[in-house]
């Protein structure tokens, strides 16, 4: 890459991640942010999350206002039903032998 392409790379590349750093701040110190979440981790994925989106969206396959709105439950809420993300936050993780799934490779 050219040394003047890079610089201009190199600057909004910091732009965009301290927009987001911001984002995830004030909705840190707002309460919005789970406190049970690693911020810059969280912000990471998001981030990688939406930055491949471009990569794999087809037009004929889906609108992008149900991307856009999935994007968004996503952020906001998680996967989980709500209900469901409450009683995890409460409950204590499964002991190594009531795991739900075996690692592959392993022996029944």
């Amino acid at each position: 890459m050219p040394p003047a392409l890079r610089l201009r790379y190199d600057h909004e590349s910091r732009k965009h991640g301290e927009l987001w750093r911001k984002l995830f701040e004030d909705a840190r110190y707002a309460g919005d942010l789970r406190a049970d979440l690693h911020p810059t981790v969280a912000r990471m994925l998001v981030m990688g999350a939406l930055s491949l989106t471009a990569e794999w969206w087809n037009p004929r396959r889906e609108s992008l206002e149900t991307v856009i709105k999935t994007a968004q439950s996503l952020v906001r809420s998680g996967l989980a039903e709500l209900s469901a993300a409450a009683d995890e936050a409460t409950a204590k993780p499964p002991s190594p032998s009531r795991r739900r799934h075996k690692a592959p490779g392993t022996a029944a």
